[in-house]
């Protein structure tokens, strides 16, 4: 898929191409180390937390190297993913937590009572701006799911997401 064919709202998920990203998608047990969200076709921008960085906005063609697979809420209607694209810039001034992605990963760990706590306020991790973006938006990506819990696989298993497929640059 080109990058002109990607829709302002489309979850982008990464797959790992080096040590800290393969590190990352085994610790989650997924295929995916990193989630995003494109803006717009207009810029080809990306939303999305980083480490070290937190929140910012970059053009799709910073990403020309990397495997990425795009995901779109079909159910979705236009005016859910601008809901959805005005609540991540909200996000992006906050600082990338370390923590809430170590707590994500040991979720995995953790009994079933710890994942009806909500607990956003110091940073996000990447794949939950994309959820939070969208539950904001009032379509909840992963019922049940926190969004501090969310993993960039837990993403790609979304129901309410289908693949559309891999970008080419």
């Amino acid at each position: 898929m080109k990058a002109s064919y990607l829709h302002p709202g489309d979850v982008l998920l990464f797959r790992p191409s080096g040590f800290w990203g393969r590190l990352v998608a085994r610790a989650t047990g997924s295929e995916y180390c990193h989630a995003a969200l494109f803006l717009g076709t207009s810029g080809k921008t990306v939303a999305e937390m980083r480490e070290f960085i937190g929140g910012r906005i970059v053009p799709i063609a910073v990403y020309a190297t990397e495997t990425i697979d795009v995901f779109r809420a079909d159910d979705a209607d236009w005016g859910v993913c601008l809901d959805a694209i005005l609540a991540m810039y909200r996000i992006l001034g906050s600082p990338y937590s370390f923590w809430h992605g170590i707590a994500a990963w040991l979720l995995r760990r953790l009994p079933q009572v710890m994942r009806s706590r909500e607990c956003d306020h110091h940073g996000y991790h990447c794949s939950q701006a994309v959820s939070k973006a969208y539950r904001e938006a009032e379509f909840d990506l992963r019922p049940g799911l926190p969004d501090w819990a969310t993993t960039p696989g837990d993403l790609a298993k979304s129901f309410r997401l289908r693949l559309a497929g891999r970008l080419k640059f």
